[in-house]
């Protein structure tokens, strides 16, 4: 049985803090939504910094800390996920009873759940908290949580999964549980670019993905996120001291500006039809490749909203930790579509988080299949 998470009392310095860091969802309006409730009316025209100060001396009891940390929470911002397969046919009760043993071993301060859905869907959702030193001691601690849900089918097993530590080491665990009840080391495949090194090839990817979503056509890429393929130089001060030559001013301002493209490891971009621009073919041509793409895919039959799509990985020069997500959709009414992106049901969210994993699994395997081809052919025989 999990047991309640820990309760602290708040100093009016952690208060003080709390309020300061939260700008953005913190308002001054808010500020003064909370000095009402207590009775306590301020001017409009008081800075901010006085109306935190004032209020972070009064009492709060856990309740009205938990109004002020909800503030400080985004609802809307939405949690990438990732995906394992499991290439051997499980069956559910395998499944069932490997996430019943993963909840008998689960931390105290866990909380685990699970059940089946439909024919051939299991999922096992694990709530527990994090702790993040990075932030003021109110946010430190943080409840989250943790839905995994397992598509069983006869080629293998699917594993959905949020794209954060904590669920790879549950799924570990279950698969540790599945290998030993199966005696065997079940083979496990994840999405990731590892033996592709080539900027080409991995950029390739990522056009491919785009591009190649069925049922549809894209619209426009908003977002990318470009790296390097290669390593900054040594020391550029030291080979300068060292040069005996001395070079025209065209080519050593050719040189400086090759220099300083090879020493950035990674480049954001952000606009509308981003792969068409001058500044990313540019890049390209430097020998820089995609590690994150945002888009826009239109459905090339009826109703024809469009919506957005994200990818990337979460070390992008090795291509591994692949995620991804659906973050909302402009939906098409009355002959014109929505300007703000709009939540997605849970079963339309479902069906293309599938759809963007068989896509990448299947460009994957074209692009390995690519290159054993262009291995296995080797250098032309001189006649």
């Amino acid at each position: 049985m999990a047991k309640s998470p820990l309760h602290y009392c708040a100093t009016d310095n952690e208060v003080y803090e709390l309020l300061m860091s939260g700008k953005q969802r913190i308002t001054d309006s808010v500020l003064h939504a909370v000095a009402r409730n207590r009775g306590i009316f301020y001017s409009a025209q008081d800075s901010r910094e006085h109306l935190i100060s004032n209020l972070s001396l009064l009492t709060y009891g856990f309740s009205e800390l938990q109004g002020l940390l909800g503030q400080r929470e985004n609802p809307a911002r939405a949690e990438k996920l990732t995906s394992v397969k499991l290439n051997t046919a499980l069956s559910l009760e395998e499944v069932r009873s490997a996430c019943a043993e993963y909840g008998k071993t689960a931390a105290t301060d866990e909380k685990v759940v699970s059940h089946q859905e439909g024919a051939n869907k299991f999922v096992l959702k694990v709530g527990y908290s994090e702790l993040d030193y990075s932030k003021t001691r109110l946010l430190q601690r943080r409840k989250r949580d943790a839905e995994i849900e397992f598509f069983v089918g006869e080629n293998g097993t699917t594993i959905r999964l949020p794209a954060t530590e904590k669920a790879n080491e549950i799924i570990a665990k279950v698969k540790d549980v599945l290998d030993a009840s199966r005696k065997t080391d079940i083979p496990a495949e994840r999405i990731e670019l590892t033996d592709l090194v080539s900027p080409e090839a991995r950029t390739h990817f990522f056009t491919s993905l785009v591009a190649g979503l069925s049922g549809y056509n894209l619209v426009n890429v908003t977002n990318i996120r470009i790296d390097s393929s290669h390593l900054p130089p040594p020391d550029l001060a030291a080979d300068e001291e060292d040069g005996d030559e001395e070079v025209a001013d065209d080519e050593s301002d050719r040189n400086v500006e090759e220099t300083m493209i090879s020493a950035i490891e990674n480049v954001a971009l952000k606009g509308s039809s981003l792969l068409g621009t001058p500044e990313y073919q540019e890049l390209r041509r430097k020998g820089f490749y995609t590690t994150f793409i945002v888009w826009r895919s239109k459905q090339a039959q009826t109703p024809y909203d469009i919506v957005e799509f994200e990818a990337g990985f979460d070390d992008p020069r090795k291509g591994t930790g692949f995620k991804y997500n659906v973050k909302g959709v402009h939906r098409y009414i009355n002959g014109r579509y929505t300007t703000t992106l709009r939540p997605l049901t849970k079963d339309e969210k479902a069906t293309l988080l599938a759809l963007i994993e068989q896509t990448a699994r299947r460009v994957l395997a074209e692009l390995r299949a690519a290159q054993t081809a262009r291995l296995s052919d080797g250098p032309e025989e001189p006649a």
